[in-house]
């Protein structure tokens, strides 16, 4: 179901008051407030910040090594800091390669831990961050939002997903209680000796395991 016209808050910097501000406010449900940032620019809840660049401008930060400091400084004030690129950042120029735009990215993501999104253009760009400030101010109580997301679709696929679904059970060793023991329900039903009768069932996996099934919710 859309979302679309969700009501959502946004701070900017103002800086993009003559980029993407007028992208955003023609987006049904924004409500975009002004406000000058320490670092990024735009905050969307109070745990996420979005630091928005051309392709022109996080290619000159990559050369003065200022993205680096900007994602620093990004996760020291929020806990879930994004970069958002918008067009061509990986045609060479000032002197680069384009493997530095290349690494840049990889250690962004894959060090740092830091989201890197991609825009085509600011229209698409104004959507993106309207799309990601529904989610972060809109979120599914805990509670309710499903433990696995991705439901079995065939019988053989929904035996695995619930013998999967005990604590300390991996596909492989879900694969093992299923053999030894034939069905989903005679493994829920095993004491814990019985489980240990599985090879890579250890007491600890098998504790855990009966304390899950014998236990009421809450506790």
């Amino acid at each position: 179901m859309s979302r679309l016209g969700t009501s959502v808050t946004l701070t900017a910097d103002p800086g993009q008051e003559s980029r993407l501000a007028g992208h955003l406010q023609e987006i049904q449900g924004v409500n975009l407030d002004f406000e000058e940032l320490d670092v990024g620019d735009f905050v969307l809840d109070g745990e996420t910040v979005v630091d928005y660049k051309s392709g022109t401008d996080f290619i000159l930060a990559v050369v003065d090594k200022a993205v680096f400091d900007t994602a620093n400084r990004m996760k020291a004030h929020y806990r879930r800091p994004m970069f958002l690129l918008e067009g061509d950042f990986f045609t060479a120029r000032f002197h680069q390669t384009p493997f530095d735009v290349h690494w840049a990215i990889g250690y962004l993501t894959g060090t740092l831990e830091i989201p890197v999104l991609y825009s085509p253009s600011p229209k698409d760009s104004a959507m993106l961050l309207y799309a990601l400030a529904v989610e972060t101010q809109h979120q599914v109580p805990e509670d309710d939002r499903p433990l696995r997301p991705n439901q079995p679709e065939t019988r053989r696929e929904a035996i695995r997903f619930l013998v999967e679904g005990l604590p300390g059970v991996d596909p492989e060793l879900a694969r093992a209680l299923l053999r030894h023991f034939g069905t989903a329900r005679a493994v829920f039903q095993a004491s814990k000796e019985e489980l240990q009768e599985v090879e890579g069932v250890r007491e600890k996996v098998a504790n855990r395991i009966s304390d899950v099934l014998d236990s009421k919710k809450g506790r």
